[in-house]
């Protein structure tokens, strides 16, 4: 193939999955409530980039991590970690179970746009939705991505 044959090739598939990405983007904008559009609009107002996901019924909105917001939540999850293992009936099990809860709340406390998921609601929250979130914002973030390298 030539570059001449190719380069239209690939603006046309470009510009045909663009054109899918706008049909979803506004089928998804359709189907979510005022609230959830009101918070995606103002965090992209903010420079924020944005994702939704409908879990079961309800629609959430999340954004990626930082690195600096992850290595800060690495960091305190390390201090939980230390002062549990100080306690006298400590259990590696236990703690690991934990700790994996915390970064996962931790996460979803900071990634979540809407609803707002802090420590008073999340005890409110279907069992699977934290976890479910917790997976999408860190995928957001560029972790568990799945990288196909071109060797040059």
């Amino acid at each position: 193939m030539t570059e001449q044959t190719t380069q239209p090739d690939v603006k046309d598939l470009l510009a045909k999955a663009n054109d899918e990405a706008s049909r979803i983007r506004d089928m998804a904008r359709q189907l979510m409530g005022e609230n959830v559009l009101k918070a995606v609009d103002q965090a992209k107002a903010a420079g924020v980039e944005v994702s939704v996901a409908q879990i079961g019924t309800p629609w959430y909105a999340y954004r990626p991590l930082s690195r600096l917001e992850f290595l800060l939540i690495q960091s305190e999850l390390a201090k939980e970690a230390q002062s549990l293992y100080k306690e006298p009936e400590a259990n590696e099990a236990d703690i690991q179970l934990k700790i994996q809860a915390r970064e996962q709340e931790k996460m979803v406390f900071k990634g979540c746009v809407y609803p707002e998921i802090n420590k008073l609601n999340i005890g409110l929250f279907n069992a699977g939705v934290i976890d479910t979130l917790h997976k999408l914002i860190m995928s957001a973030s560029g972790f568990n991505q799945e990288v196909i390298p071109v060797k040059m």
